[in-house]
């Protein structure tokens, strides 16, 4: 099994990981993000918004063989209260080399830590109804398709339908409810 490690961006060690972060986000941002976020952010930096709206809730994933920096991982869009976290909206980036089993194994290990470390009861994914690769992945993870909103949000000019993949915490078993 592929192992990863996960260091948090307030880690002091993630700082060397930062540059290679932004050139990923960089070059998959058109399938993580739409027209509307970029206006917003107009000028500034694409990392350093991440980073903002994550509030410190954002990892870089790396090889634990080589410590190469494999991906990224970042919550955000909490429902809740400060005693009381429900659930959040999960995005991720890896490196083309990283797909497959890498990304599943990264998965099995962080999505229990954050299911117990938040205490969620759901995590949700947004994904673009053309990313195939992404709806893939991220069904073989666990999650099930919860949504369609068609053309609900614009990206590079055009309408585009979003899909929308949940998986909820089952408390009893300390395992994910695959409804």
């Amino acid at each position: 099994m592929t192992r990863a490690v996960f260091i948090n961006v307030l880690d002091k060690r993630a700082l060397k990981y930062v540059k290679e972060a932004e050139k990923l986000l960089e070059k998959h941002k058109k399938k993580l993000f739409d027209d509307f976020f970029f206006e917003e952010i107009s000028n500034q930096n694409l990392i350093l918004k991440i980073l903002d709206i994550s509030y410190g809730n954002f990892w870089f994933i790396l090889d634990s063989k080589s410590l190469n920096f494999a991906g990224l991982v970042f919550l955000d869009d909490f429902i809740g209260n400060k005693n009381n976290n429900h659930s959040a909206q999960i995005s991720v980036c890896f490196m083309k080399q990283y797909f497959g089993s890498f990304v599943l194994d990264s998965a099995k290990i962080f999505i229990p830590f954050v299911f117990r470390h938040f205490d969620l009861n759901k995590l949700y994914a947004h994904v673009y109804d053309f990313n195939l690769l992404a709806k893939k992945l991220i069904r073989q993870v666990g999650f099930k398709l919860e949504a369609k909103l068609k053309a609900h949000t614009i990206l590079n000019g055009k309408m585009q339908d979003v899909c929308v993949f949940s998986l909820i915490r089952d408390h009893k078993n300390e395992s994910f409810d695959h409804r």
